[in-house]
C-alpha cells in the first residue's frame, strides 16, 4: 500500500488545490455579525459494493462487511450552500456464491462536493434551521484501489484489474458523488450527523471483472460523523439565520421599524384613553348645559367635523412639495439594478404614487412621499401595504443620501 499512501498525499494536494482557489475569491459581504466559515469532521460506516460480484441487489450480504473512515473539510459559503472536500480510507468485498466469486480492495477516495440545505432553501423562516441541516450534494472526486478477483471456496486469485499479472498495482478512476446526509447541532462547537454518499465510478473494473452489457460499477458509504469548529468566533455560518446572514442592512432596518411602530402604536393607545375620559368628561358636562349651550356646542361640533374632513382630503390629495427638504422621510417600494422609468416602477408595482428614485451603491431605490416625521411616513407605508406593496418600509434621507446605507 506504499504506491496508495502516495497516491492519498497526491489526491489531497490536488484537492486543496482546487479549493482554495474558489474559496480565497468569493467577495464576502460586510455584515453586522462575524461568522465562522470553516469547520472539519470525522466520520466511519459502511462500504457497500454494487459491482458485478454481490450476493444481493441493494443490502449488504453475510461477508460483505466492508468499512471506511472520513476526513471533511468545509467551507461554508452561506447558511444554504458548503463546499467540502471529503477523503476516504477503506476496504470493501463483494461476493457472489453462484459464481463462486469474491472480490476484495483497498481503497482512498477524494471528492470536492457542493452541499446544498434542503430545509433552509425550501423554508428559509422555519426554526427547525437552528438545529437541524437536511441536504443534498454532487460534486466529482477520484479514487485510488487494488482490487483482485478470487474463488470463493479455495481463495485462489483469478484476475486482477485491467488484465494486470501481480498485486500490489494501484489503479485510478473519476467517480461522480451524490446522495443526502442531514446535520444536527449539538454544540456551538460539534455537530453530528448521518451521510448516505453513492458514488458512481468511471469504471468497470473496480471488483477486478468485467461482464460484457453491465454498468460501471458503484459503492455506497454510509457514516455517522462528527463536526467541529475551531477558532475564538463559535458563530458559524452554516447555522446563522438566513436573513440575518444574507440580509443584516435590511433586517435592523426593520426591526427598528418596528421598534419605532410599537412605540407609536402606545402612543395612540394613551391618546385613545385620554380622549375616552375627555369624551365622558364632556358628555358629563353636556348634562348641564342649557339649551343654547348644547345648540353652540353642536354649532362647534360640525365645524369641527367639516374642518376633519378638509384636513382629511388634504391628506388624501398627497401631492408632493416642488421643492424636496433636504431631510425628509419617505418609504421605498423598491430597488433594483435596472434603471426603470418611474412610470414603469409605478406600472410594476400597481400604484399610482408619484414615485422619485436614488442611485445609491449600484442599485436604483424608488421611493414615495416625503415627510417631515417618522410617525407620518408611517401611515403613508401602511397605506401602501394595503395597495399590495407588502415589502415598503420606511427610510430616511439627509441631502439626498440614505441614513443609514
Amino acid at each position: 500500500m506504499r504506491q496508495t499512501t502516495t497516491s492519498c498525499l497526491a489526491f489531497f494536494l490536488l484537492f486543496v488545490w482546487l479549493g482554495v482557489p474558489a474559496i480565497g475569491a468569493e467577495e464576502v459581504p460586510e455584515t453586522t455579525d462575524d461568522y465562522n466559515r470553516f469547520s472539519f469532521g470525522i466520520s466511519g460506516g459502511l462500504l457497500i459494493p454494487f459491482t458485478d460480484v454481490k450476493e444481493q441487489n441493494f443490502m449488504p450480504a453475510s461477508g460483505e462487511d466492508g468499512f471506511g473512515a472520513g476526513l471533511m473539510l468545509n467551507y461554508h459559503v452561506s447558511p444554504v450552500l458548503t463546499l467540502q472536500t471529503n477523503f476516504l480510507f477503506g476496504e470493501m468485498t463483494g461476493i457472489s456464491t453462484d459464481d463462486n466469486r469474491k472480490f476484495e480492495t483497498e481503497m482512498m477516495h477524494a471528492s470536492l462536493t457542493a452541499n446544498v440545505s434542503l430545509n433552509g432553501l425550501l423554508a428559509p423562516r422555519s426554526s427547525t434551521n437552528r438545529w437541524m441541516n437536511l441536504y443534498g450534494f454532487t460534486g466529482l472526486g477520484a479514487v485510488a484501489f487494488e482490487s483482485r478477483l478470487m474463488e470463493l471456496q479455495t481463495g485462489n486469485v483469478l484476475r486482477y484489474p485491467y488484465d494486470e499479472t501481480q498485486e500490489g498495482e494501484t489503479h485510478y478512476a473519476w467517480v461522480i458523488p451524490f446522495g443526502l446526509g442531514v446535520n444536527f447541532r449539538v454544540s456551538d462547537r460539534v455537530d453530528i450527523g448521518v451521510k448516505s454518499s453513492f458514488q458512481y465510478a468511471m469504471t468497470d473494473e473496480l471488483d477486478a471483472r468485467v461482464v460484457t452489457g453491465s454498468r460501471k460499477d458503484m459503492y455506497n458509504y454510509t457514516s455517522v460523523g462528527f463536526t467541529f469548529r475551531l477558532g475564538s468566533n463559535t458563530n458559524s455560518k452554516d447555522w446563522a439565520p438566513i436573513e440575518r446572514a444574507m440580509y443584516p442592512g435590511d433586517v435592523d432596518r426593520l426591526n427598528h421599524l418596528a421598534s419605532r411602530m410599537d412605540s407609536v402604536e402606545d402612543d395612540l393607545t394613551g391618546v385613545g384613553e385620554k380622549h375616552d375620559r375627555d369624551m365622558q368628561a364632556v358628555t358629563d358636562e353636556v348634562g348641564e348645559l342649557t339649551q343654547a349651550q348644547i345648540e353652540l356646542l353642536r354649532h362647534y361640533e360640525t365645524l369641527r367635523e367639516a374642518l376633519d374632513d378638509i384636513e382629511r382630503k388634504m391628506e388624501e390629495k398627497e401631492e408632493e412639495p416642488e421643492e424636496t427638504p433636504e431631510t425628509f422621510y419617505a418609504v421605498q417600494v423598491m430597488a433594483h439594478k435596472k434603471d426603470l422609468s418611474l412610470e414603469e416602477a409605478g406600472a410594476y408595482l400597481g400604484i399610482n404614487d408619484r414615485l422619485r428614485k436614488y442611485y445609491i451603491d449600484g442599485w436604483h431605490k424608488y421611493i414615495s412621499g416625503s415627510f417631515d416625521t417618522l410617525e407620518a411616513a408611517i401611515v403613508h407605508m401602511r397605506k401602501l401595504w394595503a395597495a399590495g406593496v407588502s415589502d415598503a418600509f420606511v427610510v430616511k434621507y439627509e441631502e439626498g443620501v440614505l441614513v443609514p446605507k
